[in-house]
C-alpha cells in the first residue's frame, strides 16, 4: 500500500488486492457483518494493519501541513460559518454566523488549529478550525 496523492482534507491510497480484502474482512468482523477469526490475529495481518495505520496517520499528517500551508489563518473580527460537511457538528445561533475572536494552534488541550468564537448572542464557543469557512461578500455584477 502506498500514498499516491495528498492535498488539504483528500489522499489517495493505494492498495494491493490481498492488503484491501485483509482490511475489508477486519471491518467486516468489527461490525459483526462478518463472523470473527477464532483466536488472536496472525503476523501477517498485524503487520498489514501497522503498515496500514502508519500510512494513515502520515498521509493525514501531511494533508493537514498542506492545508495549514495553504489556508491563512482567521483574524479577529472576521465572520464566519460552518463547512457544509460539519454544520450538523457546529451550533453558531439562529444567523449560523459568528464573529472570531481568535485563532489558536494545537496546545495541551486540543491537537488541531481551533477558534474562540462570539455567537450574534454574545456567547463564545470554541470550534476546530477546519469547520469554519469565511464569510464571502457577494458582487453583484451588472
Amino acid at each position: 500500500m502506498e500514498r499516491t496523492a495528498v492535498g488539504p482534507d483528500r489522499m489517495t491510497i493505494q492498495f494491493d488486492a490481498h492488503e484491501l480484502a485483509t482490511l475489508t474482512d477486519l471491518i467486516g468482523q468489527e461490525l459483526e457483518i462478518q463472523e470473527r477469526r477464532p483466536g488472536p490475529l496472525d503476523d501477517e495481518v498485524r503487520e498489514i494493519l501497522r503498515r496500514a495505520y502508519d500510512l494513515f496517520s502520515r498521509s493525514l499528517t501531511a494533508s493537514w501541513r498542506l492545508g495549514e500551508a495553504l489556508a491563512q489563518p482567521f483574524q479577529r473580527g472576521e465572520r464566519v460559518v460552518p463547512e457544509p460537511r460539519y454544520a450538523d457538528h457546529v451550533d453558531l445561533g439562529p444567523s449560523g454566523e459568528a464573529e472570531v475572536v481568535r485563532e489558536h494552534r494545537p496546545d495541551a488541550r486540543h491537537d488541531y488549529d481551533w477558534c474562540v468564537l462570539e455567537r450574534d448572542d454574545g456567547s463564545l464557543v470554541e470550534v476546530p478550525s477546519i469547520y469554519l469557512r469565511r464569510v464571502t461578500a457577494e458582487v453583484a455584477t451588472p
